[in-house]
């Protein structure tokens, strides 16, 4: 009865994985996770750098109504009443500003990284467009 309690395999040998085996395992899983998790923040950071593209986007199309109407870009503010309704993007990962010059025929819309994207800043945390269709930095966009 006592030989019952152990299961043999169909060689003979112990059913299960050894200590060896295991570390073995747990190490090539630690390897895998090393390599997986930067690239996966990495496509992260790339996926919510769309909310600041749609911000500037969105901003730029009101900038454009604006100077329509007022032949200048003088006096365009963002937040509430403005050309754009939050000084932050949609989702909250940025945010945005509007920079003129005194003659206010041109105007810099901007974005700074913030929360979970500010680890994006060193390359492409501060996105800029202008009036006249310039992006920085070109790699980002």
């Amino acid at each position: 009865m006592a030989n019952r309690l152990r299961t043999r395999g169909k060689y003979g040998a112990t059913e299960g994985f050894s200590l060896i085996e295991l570390l073995i395992a747990m190490a090539i899983i630690g390897v895998l996770a090393a390599i997986a998790v930067p690239q996966y923040q990495d496509s992260a950071r790339k996926t919510r750098r769309a909310d600041a593209h749609a911000a500037l986007l969105q901003v730029a199309s009101r900038m454009e109504r604006y100077y329509y109407a007022n032949n200048s870009y003088a006096n365009a503010t963002l937040g509430s009443g403005g050309v754009y309704n939050s000084s932050t993007s949609e989702k909250g990962y940025y945010n945005l500003t509007l920079n003129g010059t005194s003659a206010a025929f041109t105007v810099t819309a901007s974005v700074n990284a913030t929360g979970a994207q500010a680890s994006d800043a060193s390359t492409c945390g501060n996105l800029t467009l202008n009036s006249d269709g310039g992006k920085a930095p070109t790699a980002c966009w």
